[in-house]
């Protein structure tokens, strides 16, 4: 059932059968001019004729249509020597329903869809969240390492999460080795949602490089050495003069 925000026809109805592989579909976005039901029920009927046959509907499941996005962004130079300090960002949006003007609100934490990133190449991770639009909050205001699987949050209407990562890089890393990142979105099989749109649920960044080269060596300026100027170099004149006249005297005497 897809919301359409029209008071005449709020929601589309679709379904999809198939005993094994992927289901096939039976009805596209038929209008459904009602009021949302509090249970839902799938039947059918049929004529058989003279026999009597049993008919079932077996493994049913029902799925609200959602499309959430993750990007990923690298905001740090493209080389970086071990130790450096490595940021980027991560976003996670839900996103208008391509056959609605509306979102899906993932209200329920233990049903939001499942965040992962993880890069080897850096230690010390650490991240922020902040969440804009109605409805919307972060798992955790913070938190540090890798993340796998991170759920247990909530996001309105055309909500967003927006992650700030830093880490540093590995003290053993490989020189001249290209670091990439990828993250992904994905909701759990229970969760009670269906992602209309897959190809957006990962997402790469822009790869840094590990230069090994030692930094140039920057020398100081050499100290400056004092002068004594037209002064000075006078009187020194006139103290080695002095000096002078005193050493031969003192050869006389002897």
């Amino acid at each position: 059932m897809t919301p359409t925000g029209d008071s005449n026809s709020p929601f589309l109805i679709s379904v999809l059968d198939g005993p094994s592989g992927i289901p096939a579909p039976v009805i596209t976005n038929q209008p459904f001019p009602y009021a949302a039901p509090e249970q839902l029920s799938i039947g059918f009927s049929g004529s058989t004729g003279g026999a009597t046959e049993i008919h079932e509907v077996r493994l049913n499941s029902v799925a609200v249509p959602a499309d959430v996005q993750i990007d990923l962004a690298m905001t740090s130079p493209s080389i970086r020597r071990r130790g450096d300090t490595v940021s980027y960002s991560l976003s996670v949006k839900n996103n208008t329903l391509s056959n609605s003007p509306l979102s899906a609100k993932i209200d329920d934490p233990a049903s939001a869809p499942l965040i992962n990133d993880r890069v080897d190449a850096l230690v010390n991770k650490t991240w922020t969240c902040t969440a804009t639009g109605a409805d919307t909050s972060c798992p955790a205001a913070s938190g540090s390492g890798d993340i796998a699987d991170l759920g247990h949050y909530t996001m309105g209407q055309d909500g967003a999460l927006n992650f700030v990562f830093q880490g540093e890089v590995v003290q053993d890393a490989a020189c001249n080795a290209s670091v990439g990142n990828s993250a992904t979105i994905h909701f759990a099989d229970d969760a009670g949602f269906i992602d209309q749109d897959l190809s957006n649920n990962r997402s790469s960044s822009a790869a840094f490089a590990v230069e090994c080269t030692e930094p140039p060596i920057t020398l100081k300026p050499p100290h400056r050495i004092p002068t004594v100027g037209a002064w000075g170099l006078g009187l020194l004149s006139l103290g080695l003069m002095g000096w002078g006249l005193h050493s031969q005297r003192r050869t006389r005497n002897r």
